[in-house]
């Protein structure tokens, strides 16, 4: 095959199998780097979640999983972004989180537009992270990023932050339900 197209939908039928093709992930993975060698994005980015997702989970492929997003992430791939973010900042067999790093991802995401990475990046600074505590200010500025890309989960934690407040911040009950 020398479409990049072609190559990336044969492998997304691999990947979620039909009635006459079952799933078959490595056949998969030949098409998706068929495709990533012809140039599509896409198809780095599904190189990724195969070795993320659908292959044993070690950390040699959780590697080549970030080797793929950050590819992807080169030509703006935002779901790249974001699964690199959940891999950092979850971490993974023989590597503990990385917050830091989840969160250049999801600021990374912020401005390619993306609420999701919005939210996660609230939920690192709400909870906080390493030695680093809460910082619902911040927390409170990505899920407004979030809010303003219509993102749900981001419009939700913003309002309950607005309904509980914080050290310095009191209670905003109408600004709460406004949301």
């Amino acid at each position: 095959l020398g479409d990049s197209d072609a190559a990336d939908h044969i492998g997304m039928i691999y990947t979620t199998g039909l009635e006459e093709v079952p799933k078959q992930q490595l056949k998969a993975l030949h098409f998706f780097k068929r495709a990533d060698a012809l140039g599509s994005v896409q198809a780095a980015y599904n190189i990724g979640v195969i070795f993320e997702q659908c292959l044993e989970r070690t950390s040699q492929q959780i590697h080549l999983a970030l080797k793929y997003y950050k590819k992807a992430m080169r030509e703006e791939n935002i779901d790249a972004v974001t699964n690199a973010g959940v891999i950092f900042r979850d971490g993974y067999e023989g590597q503990s989180p990385q917050p830091q790093k989840a969160l250049e991802c999801y600021e990374r995401g912020m401005e390619l537009g993306d609420g999701a990475s919005a939210h996660n990046a609230g939920l690192l600074y709400k909870k906080g992270y390493n030695e680093t505590p809460p910082q619902l200010e911040k927390a409170l500025e990505c899920y407004e990023r979030g809010k303003d890309l219509k993102h749900g989960d981001s419009i939700l934690n913003a309002g309950v932050i607005y309904l509980e407040g914080f050290e310095g911040f009191p209670p905003q009950p109408q600004k709460a339900f406004d949301y």
